[in-house]
């Protein structure tokens, strides 16, 4: 519950306010149904020059990347990215999996194959009506947002880490 600070949380919001946000509205893609998946806006920095700045250029978000890569023992070479993510009143992201195939990235896959695991932290807290939890369908459960908690899961199957973990 206490992975970042509360002024840590802060150095990273003003660093990704003065950087801007871009909506990050996400459709299904499917020609009979296609229905709005997410509603929010997103940050989005990389390793590389492919388009979005270099995380490096931001030293709370590079000090929380470093922090992560640590506890998950993994260098940030082998990261996709970091994405910040806001969600308004009404914001949301329906059920989806985190798993990212090779079809769907080539860049990211050839740089370091699929997700496989999610590290998420609550840079704010929930409202007083709450909402904004992350919702474990298959397990049951729903973790609530607590500015500086950090979760983290697996996308891949341990004993078979190029496959997706339903």
């Amino acid at each position: 519950d206490t992975f970042l600070s509360v002024e840590e949380c802060r150095d990273i919001l003003k660093e990704v306010d003065a950087a801007g946000y871009h909506d990050s509205l996400m459709w299904s893609g499917d020609p009979n149904n296609n229905v709005l998946w997410r509603n929010s806006s997103s940050f989005l920095c990389q390793d590389a020059d492919v388009g979005y700045p270099l995380c490096e250029r931001y030293p709370a978000i590079t000090k929380l990347r470093k922090r992560m890569a640590s506890v998950l023992q993994v260098n940030l070479e082998h990261g996709d990215g970091m994405a910040i993510l806001r969600y308004l009143t009404g914001g949301y992201y329906v059920y989806h999996h985190d798993y990212i195939p090779e079809s769907s990235l080539p860049t990211t896959f050839r740089n370091c194959g699929p997700r496989a695991m999610t590290f998420m932290v609550y840079l704010t807290a929930s409202e007083e009506d709450g909402g904004g939890e992350t919702h474990f369908l298959q397990l049951g459960l729903k973790v609530q947002p607590k500015q500086g908690r950090a979760i983290v899961w697996p996308d891949t199957r341990a004993e078979s880490p190029l496959d997706k973990d339903d």
